[in-house]
């Protein structure tokens, strides 16, 4: 543990902090959360082995840096900085608080609650705790993947496209290009269901959910829409490309084969959005385009 120089004349302050830390190393380093404290004259005093290992690095070294060296090397172990770090706001000597949640890319992936504090008594120091919350943060990121996903299909459900159809319209009005939309529908799906039952039904919600996946690309978005409705968000598509691929779709789960000679078609509608169109607009149109399938005897796009 390295210590401020003994040479130096000690304040009354600077005295308690040298009679306090063995006992404040022991409890710091007994915390599951990080300690770090920085004094007056800005040297790290107190370097937590949690804390040194949330660096990667061993306590000594950390001991050693500076606070703006300390500052820039935790800013190399984040691929995305938040403001607060962008801002050089880590380490708050202009503040009184700093509280900022993040993540760390290096040594290992792991999500931090940094919380650094400007305490004046004794002595007008910077203290910060630093928090792994990686479970607590992947935990509600699990429940909301399972919210978004169609339990059936495992593709997203209505609720994880109306998301991301949101995000992808916000884009391409900023940046422009194209985005198109196929809204799809298994023909007869009730007769299946009165026929073969429930059960059957379910396989082949699987077998075309399964097959939509492995028909588009990987910027593509495939959703369970509705029932036996799939929707396929087509990203920079215009709308020759996204009866393409509604062809291909088509195509695909009409080659599905099912046990018992049963044979499952699709219709399909397509629209390319607007610019200054709304999502609701165009995907009303490719809804229009489902029924005119429908209606021209199913197993078509339009």
């Amino acid at each position: 543990m390295s210590r401020p120089d003994p040479s130096e004349p000690a304040s009354a302050s600077s005295a308690s902090w040298l009679l306090a830390l063995p006992f404040v190393d022991a409890v710091a380093n007994s915390l599951e959360s990080g300690v770090l404290v920085i004094n007056a004259q800005k040297q790290v005093v107190l370097c937590s082995r949690p804390m040194a290992a949330t660096f990667g690095l061993p306590v000594e070294e950390v001991l050693a840096m500076t606070p703006e060296q300390l500052a820039t090397y935790v800013t190399a172990l984040v691929d995305d900085p938040p403001p607060v770090i962008r801002d050089g706001r880590l380490l708050p000597f202009g503040a009184r608080i700093t509280c900022e949640e993040f993540e760390l890319a290096r040594p290992n992936r792991s999500v931090v609650r940094w919380v650094a504090r400007r305490v004046s008594d004794p002595e007008d120091a910077i203290i910060v705790v630093c928090t792994d919350i990686t479970a607590e943060v992947d935990l509600v990121a699990a429940y909301e993947r399972l919210s978004m996903t169609d339990r059936l299909t495992g593709l997203s459900n209505r609720r994880g496209a109306e998301q991301f159809v949101r995000r992808e319209a916000s884009k391409f009005r900023r940046y422009g290009g194209s985005m198109s939309f196929v809204l799809m529908d298994i023909d007869h799906f009730k007769k299946v269901n009165d026929t073969y039952g429930h059960g059957v039904g379910d396989q082949v919600l699987r077998a075309v959910g399964a097959t939509v996946a492995d028909v588009i690309r990987v910027c593509d978005f495939a959703a369970r829409w509705g029932g036996e409705e799939f929707l396929v968000v087509l990203p920079n598509t215009n709308l020759d490309g996204a009866r393409l691929c509604a062809e291909r779709l088509r195509a695909a789960v009409q080659n599905i084969v099912f046990p018992g000679g049963l044979a499952v078609t699709i219709s399909a509608g397509t629209a390319e959005m607007g610019r200054s169109e709304e999502v609701q607009d165009a995907l009303t149109r490719a809804d229009e385009g489902l029924y005119a399938a429908k209606g021209a005897g199913r197993n078509c796009v339009r």
